[in-house]
């Protein structure tokens, strides 16, 4: 089926391991890699996965759960968390996702239930 779908322009990825007390969006046009872990071998803290974003997308996103009642912010330094570059890295190439796609990672948000995070997905 993937390979019968057009690419995307844009992936936009929640990842529970990035939670903040309001909805927030990334909103950065290069993305540095966060090693949000530890204990785990040398090797792993040497993968880089650069990935570009799109400031004008993170805030058409903003927007849009603003306009659904969710109090959302952009922000501007937020790199991107292993829940993120991990999945990224086993579904699309690094080549792929540099040179073609933007990615967009929201949080979730604390002080909302399951549902409502899995509703802003």
């Amino acid at each position: 089926m993937g390979q019968t779908l057009p690419r995307p322009s844009a992936v936009i990825l929640f990842s529970a391991h990035w939670v903040t007390g309001v909805q927030q969006v990334s909103g950065v046009t290069e993305y540095d890699t966060i090693y949000d872990f530890g204990g785990f071998p040398d090797e792993l803290y040497q993968i880089r996965y650069p990935a570009k974003g799109d400031r004008q997308i993170a805030h058409r996103i903003a927007e849009r759960l603003m306009k659904d009642g969710i109090a959302s912010e952009v922000d501007p330094t937020r790199g991107l968390g292993h829940g993120a570059w991990i999945i990224l890295r086993l579904l699309l190439s690094q080549r792929v996702c540099s040179r073609y796609l933007h990615v967009r990672q929201p949080s979730a948000f604390s002080g909302a239930t399951g549902h409502c995070n899995l509703t802003n997905g």
